[in-house]
């Protein structure tokens, strides 16, 4: 992917334009650490860009953006620009600029202004180098300005210091208590894009704790029950109390439902375990504060761990009944199940077929 990426750098300069790697992937390479996500600025204007790579779709270009396929991989590409204001703290008017220095200066974080030339030189004009040297997130510019005229850039700031386990700078700290109500405007979906990351990092703990230190609880609405345990993803969300505009997908909030119901049921009880996905029942351990190995290992001697895995078939039960299939068979599959698992039937046709004609 990188190599692709200096090849598109290429093919921009070679019609006279500048084109630079910029963002997160060079700071992640600087870094050492994988990045698949590969952003591109250059002087080239979107109407420049379809001509040189053949009718790209414009869809994007009021914000001087575009999405570039190339070679089966997709890259966003943005003009060089200024932003000249906000609406709502949130949107731009932007201006376009033929200057680097300019595009880089409109920019978030100094720890995000690194950039890499075609032929994979970095290039650092604002200091990002010393700032990941120093493990510390900084603002490019007027640190108020910047975070009053987009306040995702807050939720922003917490998130990269979280992911990269670095430093949040005293003053991004002090601009966020001070006008923290301005996060309170942003979309959900925005809330929880950031949240999402900042809960899936490997330093969870540490976000948590910037998110309580810069008193974000309340304007995100979101409330820990109690003190929460670090885990999967869907566990920390299942462990806050959270307004229901949050977009959760239908699947998240089925999980989330279960792992508060599994929080008051014996994580060792054998029908537990085998109604709940051993993941949910996983997260629960965590919770819970007990080795999953324990939990897996009661899983693992399940006398079965699928309806699938009764040694007698649906045909033969109806056979049996000397009825047709009907809603009558999901009772005797959950009869069957609770007796084998908890040892008071063996799984096998013979005993299966005996208990069925003269318990039921």
């Amino acid at each position: 992917m990188y190599n692709i990426a200096l090849e598109i750098l290429l093919k921009i300069e070679s019609f006279g334009y500048k084109a630079f790697l910029v963002g997160g992937y060079p700071r992640d390479r600087y870094l050492h650490l994988e990045s698949f996500d590969i952003d591109i600025c250059t002087s080239a204007k979107p109407e420049e860009l379809s001509k040189i790579f053949q009718n790209i779709p414009l869809k994007n270009q009021g914000y001087g953006s575009i999405i570039l396929f190339y070679k089966q991989l997709s890259f966003e590409i943005t003009t060089f620009r200024e932003e000249k204001t906000y609406q709502n703290h949130r949107f731009p008017i932007i201006q376009y600029v033929d200057d680097l220095l300019l595009d880089l200066k409109r920019r978030d974080f100094i720890i995000n202004t690194l950039c890499i030339d075609s032929k994979g030189n970095f290039i650092d004009l604002l200091g990002a180098k010393r700032d990941l040297e120093n493990r510390v997130v900084r603002v490019v510019g007027d640190v108020e300005k910047k975070l009053k005229e987009d306040s995702l850039r807050m939720l922003r700031a917490i998130r990269f210091a979280t992911t990269l386990n670095f430093t949040l700078d005293l003053e991004i700290f002090q601009v966020i208590l001070k006008h923290r109500d301005l996060i309170r405007s942003l979309s959900y979906f925005r809330k929880k894009q950031e949240l999402d990351k900042i809960f899936s990092s490997s330093y969870v703990a540490y976000g948590l704790e910037l998110l309580k230190n810069c008193d974000l609880f309340d304007v995100l609405e979101i409330f820990p029950k109690e003190k929460i345990v670090v885990t999967e993803l869907i566990g920390i969300y299942s462990q806050l109390s959270m307004s229901s505009h949050y977009p959760f997908s239908k699947k998240e909030r089925k999980d989330m439902k279960k792992i508060q119901d599994l929080m008051k049921l014996d994580l060792f009880s054998p029908i537990v375990l085998y109604r709940y996905d051993l993941f949910l029942c996983l997260i629960v351990a965590d919770i819970k504060k007990i080795d999953r190995s324990y939990v897996l290992k009661a899983y693992n001697n399940l006398t079965i761990h699928k309806r699938s895995d009764l040694a007698i078939s649906t045909s033969e039960i109806c056979l049996i009944y000397q009825k047709k299939a009907g809603f009558y068979l999901k009772d005797v599959f959950e009869i069957l199940e609770q007796n084998i698992l908890n040892g008071q039937l063996k799984n096998e046709k013979e005993e299966i077929k005996l208990f069925l004609k003269h318990t039921l």
